[in-house]
């Protein structure tokens, strides 16, 4: 559950890179790693929960 601190203040700090390198190479790099971890994180962090709960449930019910 540390990602849940870590990731937020990593985009924030991304963000504000990029707007300071605003006409550099790096600024696109770090906006485009933003907007990927905007669209894809939330999917991780759902099938990781998904994986998480069914795993005792199974352990559960073989015994």
């Amino acid at each position: 559950m540390i990602y849940a601190y870590i990731i937020p203040l990593f985009v924030l700090a991304a963000f504000f890179l990029s707007i300071f390198f605003l006409f550099n190479l790096i600024a696109k790099i770090i906006l485009f790693s933003f907007l990927l971890i905007i669209m894809f994180l939330p999917f991780l962090v759902i099938y990781k929960e998904e994986v998480r709960d069914k795993e005792p449930v199974t352990q559960k019910e073989s015994k």
